[in-house]
């Protein structure tokens, strides 16, 4: 958790905070609401990695669940029969 401090009033799923006061909020909200211009950070950010960001000199794997690579986990939003079974 990270202490900020509002600059704009801001809703969502997690709560309405309001422009003038400080909140303790989870560590990806606080960076989130401080690089959108909407907080200040009271105190430092921990350490937050992006589960896509492979640590130095580890190579990523695919994000493909579908080891059989056979278009069954299509990601651009259509639906993809497996080969032979169109």
């Amino acid at each position: 958790m990270v202490k900020v401090k509002m600059k704009a009033t801001a809703a969502g799923p997690e709560g309405t905070f309001m422009a003038g006061q400080v909140y303790s909020v989870e560590d990806k909200q606080a960076k989130d609401f401080v690089e959108g211009g909407y907080a200040e950070a009271l105190e430092p950010f921990p350490d937050i990695k992006k589960p896509s960001e492979p640590e130095e000199g580890e190579v990523s794997e695919p994000d493909s669940d579908n080891p059989a690579g056979d278009g069954a986990d299509d990601t651009d939003g259509s639906e993809t029969a497996p080969k032979g079974r169109r």
